[in-house]
């Protein structure tokens, strides 16, 4: 696996953006501004030649706050990216931008995002790769699934499960949101480890192994000590039902994601 000389994460203090920074030491980060041109020109000379790993992304939901944000962000980094031909971008983007289906999502797979995050995810491939091609930049776009590890923020289901289930009292029902979906899990230490190495091109980065929300309210409650069967979820709205990659491309590359998932939630409640 080889990495680049140089990194230059933007969105470095976040979930997947610290893991990057510790797994690459010498790492530059971007400033926070980077809806302006000028934090971009002045990271890109201080991490000059670096494989730049785009992160930076609003947690909110709102479209007000996700739309306006792409298109400024898009904007100033290709600005500077016309202004340094010849570089490599990397694009943390999502699984979110595929067409719910049952069966496991390729990188061929309809794109129909059925959520403002997952437009918005789409909106910045399609900003992003214009941007590219016209400055003659090499681009990756990793969409990546469900993220577990250490130091997940609340606002994610396994966060915000482990939160309740820690101050859980009493012997009763534990009332908790819906349990009825399926997901791929992917531990965010390796991810951020192959994000630095990921050749140009479009990959999923997924296990392709479907996990359902109970089964890992389960484990967590184990982990816990919860009797699991207190658990009292309420019924639907759980989003789209089910989301699982195939990990095809991503193994042809000699990248395969191989934490189980139940390794990365016992070292995420264990920090």
């Amino acid at each position: 696996m080889s990495v680049p000389r140089k990194l230059l994460v933007s969105g470095a203090t976040g979930f997947l953006g610290r893991h990057v920074l510790a797994a690459h030491l010498g790492a530059h980060a971007v400033g926070r501004a980077v809806e302006s041109a000028e934090t971009w020109r002045a990271a890109l000379r201080a991490a000059a030649g670096a494989r730049v790993v785009h992160l930076a992304f609003p947690r909110e939901r709102d479209p007000a706050v996700l739309d306006p944000f792409v298109e400024r962000t898009c904007a100033a980094l290709a600005e500077v990216m016309r202004e340094n031909p010849g570089g490599h971008l990397v694009l943390a983007s999502s699984a979110a931008v595929y067409a719910p289906a049952l069966e496991a999502l390729t990188e061929e797979h309809p794109i129909e995002p059925p959520s403002p995050y997952g437009r918005a995810k789409r909106a910045q491939e399609l900003l992003l790769a214009e941007a590219a091609d016209r400055a003659g930049w090499e681009l990756t776009i990793a969409r990546i699934f469900n993220i577990l590890g250490p130091g997940q923020p609340r606002g994610l289901l396994a966060a915000d499960l482990v939160a309740k289930l820690r101050a859980v009292e009493g012997t009763g029902p534990i009332p908790c949101g819906p349990l009825d979906t399926w997901r791929d899990y992917v531990d965010v230490r390796e991810v951020a480890q192959r994000l630095a190495v990921l050749p140009p091109g479009l990959v999923n980065l997924c296990r392709g192994e479907a996990v359902s929300s109970l089964a890992l309210a389960r484990e967590i409650c184990h982990a816990l000590g919860v009797d699991a069967s207190r658990l009292a979820p309420q019924a639907g709205g759980g989003g789209v039902s089910r989301a699982t990659g195939a990990p095809d491309r991503l193994v042809s590359m000699g990248l395969a994601l191989t934490t189980p998932w139940q390794r990365s939630l016992a070292d995420q409640l264990e920090r």
